[in-house]
């Protein structure tokens, strides 16, 4: 089972999206802002993908994918907020993919899907 931790501060929103992947069958963790989600990649290995709202209070986003980025270079962060994907790509340029929260649930279990797909399709030529 693979897991997702989810990083936002607005609690209707992360219960919403841990619901809805819970539904999808990932092990969902969440945190409400920056050391809360650094305390969850450590304490919960492995996180497969992070959900990364940039507009946390303390720390932008942008911050804090340096901070994971330290941690693990190779963790996969996929940064969704209500702002656009262009908006987002300057907080957070090299992050795996972005989304526009105000877009269908579909589209971003695509974007989760394909981001995973890639994780695992990696690991296993690194096997080979």
């Amino acid at each position: 089972m693979k897991t997702i931790l989810i990083i936002d501060d607005e609690e209707g929103i992360m219960r919403y999206y841990k619901k809805l992947l819970e539904s999808e069958g990932y092990r969902v963790l969440v945190a409400r802002d920056a050391d809360e989600g650094l305390l969850q990649i450590i304490r919960n290995r492995p996180v497969h993908l992070i959900l990364l709202d940039i507009n946390l209070p303390e720390v932008d986003g942008g911050e804090l994918w340096d901070a994971i980025r330290a941690y693990n270079a190779d963790m996969n962060v996929l940064v969704f907020s209500v702002r656009t994907p262009e908006e987002q790509r300057r907080f957070v340029p090299f992050a795996d993919d972005h989304f526009d929260k105000s877009h269908s649930v579909e589209i971003l279990l695509q974007k989760i899907d394909r981001i995973l797909s890639k994780q695992e399709a990696r690991l296993m030529h690194e096997i080979d």
